[in-house]
């Protein structure tokens, strides 16, 4: 964990100011982690987004130092609660 900028509340707020599609949510996060401002939620916690549009959806889950992301479209449907599922963020 590292101690960052920016809350969830604050990431959610970057992505609706500067992504145009659910692709520039993906580097966006990535971009935050990069820069050591994505919080993460606080030590030995993470964020979980879900975003969609008419096309698809997006998961991801995100510590302050890693960050997984899945797609789904369809009539596929994607659910979470408060802990991480994607294998990498496991660890």
């Amino acid at each position: 964990y590292t101690d960052c900028a920016l809350s969830d509340a604050h990431a959610l707020r970057y992505f609706a100011e500067n992504c145009k599609t659910l692709d520039d949510i993906v580097l966006a996060c990535e971009n935050l982690i990069a820069n050591n401002w994505l919080g993460g939620g606080g030590f030995d916690k993470g964020s979980i987004f879900m975003f969609a549009d008419k096309e698809r959806g997006l998961v991801i889950e995100a510590t302050s130092k890693h960050m997984a992301h899945r797609w789904f479209q369809d009539d596929a449907m994607e659910a979470r609660t408060n802990h991480f599922v994607f294998p990498e963020l496991l660890e």
